[in-house]
């Protein structure tokens, strides 16, 4: 398995602190874990810090899952194995041999994970469900971007339809055509506070045109 460019690491010994990844699904353990990130973050803005830690979190798990159950098409589940570490911010997998998958991923990712994270982040955060979203879309084109010139223009249009199909919340982010463009929204990263007294813009934000 070699995801750690997605930050999803095999480790012998899973971290005290860490936390089963689904539990993050729950507002009373999510929050604290944001409110914690902006600390980190250096940040009185819980809007900032959640929109910002979901976009990491999406990095973990959506880009992740993309590229190894949509583009690699392995089929080893390591999901419900998985750890989230706030520390790192990382996901940490066992060594072990995992079941073989059962359900629909994408489902699971897109439906049954980050739905009720973005309605619980979006409320009490009280930060817009389409910049989450986008967010996450960000996440997803990561690996369309290294395999659209690496795989058969068939195979992309597979695994974008099939999320397409899955989830009509990504629909308004993403295009086949193109995996690297503009945001239409802002995730608030040039709000952070920094050394240089320059604000910090994402390459694709909106504000830059």
């Amino acid at each position: 398995m070699n995801l750690q460019q997605y930050k999803v690491i095999q480790q012998s010994t899973i971290s005290s602190t860490a936390i089963p990844l689904n539990w993050l699904q729950q507002q009373d353990i999510l929050m604290p874990l944001i409110y914690q990130y902006a600390k980190t973050l250096n940040t009185d803005s819980i809007a900032t810090a959640g929109s910002l830690f979901l976009k990491k979190l999406a990095l973990l798990t959506a880009s992740s899952s993309i590229d190894y159950f949509g583009f690699q098409n392995k089929k080893d589940d390591w999901w419900s194995e998985a750890y989230f570490d706030l520390t790192n911010f990382q996901l940490l997998l066992p060594y072990k041999t995992f079941p073989p998958l059962q359900i629909d991923w994408r489902h699971r990712l897109l439906i049954d994970f980050f739905t009720p994270i973005v309605k619980i982040i979006c409320k009490a955060c009280k930060i817009p469900q389409k910049i989450l979203w986008e967010n996450i879309v960000i996440r997803i084109n990561r690996p369309f971007r290294y395999y659209a010139t690496q795989l058969p223009t068939e195979k992309i249009a597979q695994v974008f339809h099939s999320i397409t199909e899955c989830c009509e919340e990504v629909r308004p982010y993403m295009s086949l055509d193109e995996f690297s463009g503009t945001r239409q929204t802002c995730c608030r990263s040039y709000l952070l506070p920094n050394q240089t007294n320059e604000k910090s813009y994402c390459s694709i934000c909106p504000l830059l045109t």
